[in-house]
């Protein structure tokens, strides 16, 4: 913060036709503070004006259904998922905070939900603990800042593969939603992947998956991008998806591929 700052702002749509979030209480230090929320914006009255490189800490109490930047449904299996869709700033839908691509901040998520769902965000993975009453906390952080577009929350029933670990880093699948047979072991999946493009001008994008050898290998069906079908080809162990058009610098895409098959 700057010297002499009195009031803070940040997004946070107010509630409209049923739909948007309703602040009840702003705290700092265990002090209530004075706010005022609308026009989409919640300003934080501070309790003396701020000093330079000054650190507050800031807890706001809300809530309400996002009328956007987080979508809740059903998937084709009929279970509920929730999934948030911040691009470019609809994070404020669901979140207080400066929404705008150049703002840049560290992120934490402590989430409590039913324990048949896997809750997946950025950053570490700190505690995942069952409760009572069939609920789950699951606390994930985010130490380096990042845009608040890329404040990811996924609250599904997921199938979670812990693949290796790369220079300390731990990678991990989780598949939107997979089925296994337990007559055949076949696996059915639906997979979504986000991808965003360093350089201009690419038409193609490859990705690694195992084709069908001897009876084993998996076999890809369909690959839609925004509910569009794109032309594919699958041979050699490789995936290559035709873009719809050359991708842009930072330019972030989503592909949902469908595919079945038996594990080698």
């Amino acid at each position: 913060m700057e010297k002499g700052i009195k009031e803070l702002r940040l997004d946070l749509i107010n509630v409209q036709k049923g739909k948007g979030m309703k602040v009840s209480r702003v705290t700092s230090n265990g002090d209530a503070l004075t706010f005022k929320h609308k026009n989409d914006e919640l300003y934080i009255k501070l309790p003396v004006p701020s000093s330079v490189n000054q650190h507050s800490q800031y807890t706001i109490s809300y809530r309400g259904i996002p009328a956007g930047g987080f979508k809740i449904a059903d998937n084709k299996y009929g279970d509920r998922t929730f999934f948030s869709d911040n691009w470019p700033n609809k994070a404020r839908h669901w979140l207080p905070l400066i929404d705008h691509p150049y703002d840049k901040a560290m992120c934490e998520f402590v989430v409590t939900a039913p324990d048949h769902y896997q809750v997946i965000s950025n950053g570490l993975l700190i505690e995942e603990t069952d409760g009572p009453n069939g609920k789950r906390l699951t606390h994930w952080k985010q130490s380096v800042p990042i845009a608040p577009w890329l404040f990811v929350l996924g609250v599904a029933h997921f199938a979670v593969q812990y693949v290796d670990t790369f220079d300390e880093i731990d990678a991990i699948n989780y598949i939107f939603n997979i089925e296994l047979s337990d007559e055949t072991d076949e696996i059915i999946c639906e997979s979504k992947v986000d991808v965003r493009y360093l350089e201009k001008g690419i038409k193609e994008l490859r990705l690694d998956l195992i084709n069908v050898q001897k009876g084993k290998g998996m076999k890809v069906s369909r690959v839609t991008s925004n509910g569009d079908a794109l032309t594919f080809k699958h041979k050699n162990d490789e995936l290559y998806i035709k873009l719809p058009v050359p991708s842009s610098v930072n330019q972030r895409s989503q592909y949902t591929i469908s595919y079945r098959g038996l594990m080698p």
